[in-house]
């Protein structure tokens, strides 16, 4: 992904340090933990008037000029556009404990799955069921830079849905976090870690039934004690960079999902200005983890030990 969203510690002013505990490239992040809940933000989202609408596409910003107007030592919206005297990312990536799963076929066999030690990749096209609630640190990350030298504000932020493709699959999934079995030793890691990495965090919640085109305007998520910069407006001096985590509650269908983000910016109109990857959001007919190899049905499929050793990966629901 073009967009480069690390996500940064910055204690209480300036610079964030975060801890890698596990690395998994997808869209050029860290992602970190497993099993974390999935709860929507407890303000309800209200209804938006359309915004604006921006050209198609904005035009983007030279990255030689955003390196050298945001000093801020967090992550340089790339490729970005301009903003009301702001630059934006153009691209919303998945914040660093979104969690993505891996997509396995859906024709899988439901036994044994041999798998590399590490497990099988990640897709760096469709993540599938990330964790999109911004209270558990998940959901999309906005980059916003103050390329000017006069102060802006950030008055709010909303989300479209864009696009819709309906998934009528039987979804087979793996958490990385989950490591895989062997009969050969430890697994190759197990678990994962990490803390929210953000500034300022917003919810939207769409209706189970939205359609592509519904427009959604947040609400601050109170009660996250990293909220840097307090209730909105927010205002970025020269230089300055924010990273905003929108959460999301998303309809019900299973389906890939496209969101865009539009920021209100000085009192105008909000503009789109950032677009997510297609993301599927989708249950699941079957989880696959390595403990479940331990199940006694599992066990008498899996062959004894061997070296160099053999991984595998068991369907732990149905």
């Amino acid at each position: 992904m073009c967009l480069n969203m690390l996500p940064h510690h910055r204690p209480h002013h300036r610079v964030r340090v975060f801890k890698m505990v596990v690395v998994v490239a997808l869209l050029g992040l860290p992602l970190f933990g497993c099993g974390l809940s999935t709860a929507a933000s407890s303000t309800a989202s209200q209804p938006a008037s359309t915004p604006t609408p921006a050209p198609t596409p904005l035009p983007t910003v030279d990255p030689t000029h955003v390196a050298q107007a945001c000093h801020d030592p967090a992550p340089t919206p790339v490729p970005a556009v301009l903003v009301g005297g702001l630059y934006v990312g153009a691209k919303a990536s998945l914040s660093n404990l979104s969690y993505p799963k891996v997509q396995l076929p859906d024709s899988t066999p439901v036994r044994p799955l041999l798998v590399p030690a590490n497990g099988p990749q990640l897709s760096d096209e469709t993540p599938v069921n990330p964790n999109v609630s911004e209270r558990t640190g998940g959901g999309y990350v906005l980059v916003v830079c103050n390329g000017s030298t006069q102060p802006h504000q950030v008055q709010g932020v909303v989300v479209r849905l864009d696009r819709i493709t309906p998934y009528t699959g039987q979804l087979n999934e793996w958490s990385f976090c989950a490591a895989p079995y062997t009969r050969s030793g430890p697994s190759h890691g197990a678990g994962c870690g990490g803390g929210p990495a953000e500034d300022e965090y917003v919810h939207a919640a769409f209706a189970p039934t939205a359609p592509v085109g519904a427009v959604v305007t947040t609400t601050q998520t109170p009660g996250i004690p990293s909220n840097r910069y307090g209730q909105l407006p927010w205002t970025l001096a020269p230089g300055e960079t924010l990273l905003i985590d929108v959460g999301l509650t998303p309809p019900t269908a299973p389906g890939s999902y496209t969101f865009a983000f539009a920021l209100a910016i000085d009192g105008a109109e909000p503009i789109f200005a950032s677009v997510a990857p297609a993301t599927l959001l989708a249950p699941a007919t079957h989880e696959w983890t390595g403990e479940a190899c331990a199940a006694p049905a599992m066990q008498s499929q899996i062959p004894p030990a061997t070296q160099p050793p053999t991984y595998y990966l068991c369907p732990a629901t149905s």
